[in-house]
């Protein structure tokens, strides 16, 4: 069991002490009975500006919180009273803070005083707050889905010494996707699961299977992805907390949204084909400047569309789900973004695109958010680009679409169903480009994802809000 929190105690507004005025303004506990423990970690905390003040233990000095330059720490002091060491933030309240957690080896009982000296300015704006924790003092236990490179693991286990990550293995991988897979051997994927189930709090992965509903010991399921559509279908308990990675692909994604743009604008496809059948053809090519972009799904990916579109000199209109109904862009969108509007006006950004990027969730409400109104709404001869998921349009309505020439060429990266099978029909539809789901690839991504990961593991061992926290209700 990891350390979860029990309360966190204001102990309020606290005069400054000097020499003479010693009073101790809380009081910090531990205490550990065969790797049972109770520990308290006191916080204090100044306004940014002139202010500061000197941190006691036991009446001696510590260490200074600054409102200027943050924290100024005496390691071998804390040391010497039993202190691992401190955390610095400057929280969102305009005050630098300074945390003093306990050794976890120590019994500690400890009274902590803030002091002012002859120049500084506290005044009744310093505060010490006391959070108390509890539970086993013993291995934070992780299970790790993804390939993941060991320096990138590094920078997990470096978020607290107690943390051990399991690595799974494959034949479990294979099983939680297929589990009637001929060289799955069942028995041993079985035995792997339940003892995750048992022991692991925390899964950094990207899907879950059906592991999870009997997950007993699991609180956090922390996602590679920006969606998180492939595990809420499955069994998960109500109080396990899900989050994703929204934006950590939007730059590449972005990137390749464009590079379909060009290849469409430039007749790529066709070139590509005289090529193969040594036909010296020449094409009539086409600019992004000037053309409409309409943006379905106005999110962290969206809006890195937005940018790129920018430099082509092209005007983006969007969609967004917190969108204004006066169409205002967010503060801030590029200068190509012209106007975002709401679901309900989706027709009329589809009406006057010569693009039409779906960048949204999959959710209920937008499965199969593109069929047969929508594509007979969208400007005769525009482009439709998929980087969302394949269930977001109907197939068979905007292979007719392609087929009438009311969609000029699609290009998507994703299908349905993935992977798409050898001989399906959508191999051969008309104009229409299929990459397999690679627009998010990139160098390092794992790498980026544990850093991620790593800083949410951070706040979730202090018990902070967690980012980027999944609504189940909404779908992503």
């Amino acid at each position: 069991m990891i350390l979860r929190q029990g309360s966190r105690r204001l102990l309020g507004a606290l005069r400054p002490f000097d020499e003479q005025d010693a009073a101790v303004s809380g009081l910090i506990e531990t205490e550990f009975v065969d790797g049972l423990g109770v520990f308290e970690a006191v916080e204090v905390g100044v306004p940014q500006g002139d202010a500061s003040a000197e941190v006691f233990v036991d009446e001696h000095e510590c260490g200074r919180v600054d409102g200027r330059r943050g924290v100024e720490s005496a390691p071998d002091a804390l040391s010497d009273h039993g202190f691992a060491g401190a955390e610095v933030a400057f929280q969102q309240h305009d005050a630098a803070v300074r945390r003093f957690a306990p050794d976890h080896s120590a019994h500690l009982t400890r009274r902590f005083g803030i002091g002012a000296g002859e120049h500084q300015r506290l005044g009744h704006d310093a505060s010490v707050s006391v959070t108390s924790y509890s539970g086993l003092m013993d291995k934070i236990h992780i299970t790790n889905f993804l390939p993941v490179a060991e320096s990138a693991l590094d920078v997990i286990r470096a978020v607290d010494d107690r943390i051990e990550i399991h690595q799974v293995s494959q034949n479990l991988v294979r099983w939680m996707r297929e589990p009637q897979h001929p060289q799955v051997d069942i028995g041993s994927a079985i035995e792997e699961g339940r003892e995750i189930q048992e022991r692991d709090r925390i899964w950094f992965t990207f899907f879950s299977g059906d592991l999870a509903g009997e997950a007993t010991a699991l609180e956090w399921i922390a996602l590679a992805s920006a969606g998180a559509n492939q595990i809420l279908d499955r069994p998960i308990r109500e109080d396990v907390i899900i989050t994703k990675m929204p934006g950590l692909a939007a730059r590449v994604i972005a990137e390749w949204v464009l590079a379909f743009m060009l290849m469409d604008a430039k007749q790529m496809p066709q070139h590509v084909d005289s090529q193969r059948r040594g036909v010296w053809t020449r094409s009539d090519p086409q600019t992004l400047e000037g053309a409409t972009v309409g943006i379905i799904g106005y999110g962290a990916i969206g809006a890195e569309i937005a940018r790129l579109c920018d430099a082509f000199g092209s005007r983006v209109v969007g969609i967004r789900r917190r969108a204004s109904g006066d169409g205002a862009p967010p503060a801030d969108a590029p200068d190509s973004v012209a106007l975002v509007w709401p679901p309900e006006r989706l027709h009329d950004v589809l009406a006057e695109s010569d693009y039409v990027v779906l960048a949204v969730p999959l959710t209920e409400d937008t499965y199969q958010l593109i069929g047969a109104e929508e594509l007979a709404a969208m400007k005769t001869g525009a482009a439709l680009i998929n980087i969302a998921r394949g269930e977001v349009v109907d197939w068979d309505a905007q292979v007719a679409a392609l087929q009438s020439g009311q969609l000029r060429a699609s290009y998507t990266d994703v299908t349905s169903p993935e992977p798409l099978p050898e001989g399906h029909p959508l191999w051969n539809a008309p104009n229409l480009l299929i990459t397999p789901h690679n627009s998010g690839l990139q160098p390092n991504y794992f790498g980026k994802a544990a850093r991620r990961f790593a800083d949410n593991l951070r706040r979730y061992l202090r018990d902070e809000p967690l980012m980027d926290v999944v609504d189940r209700h909404a779908g992503y």
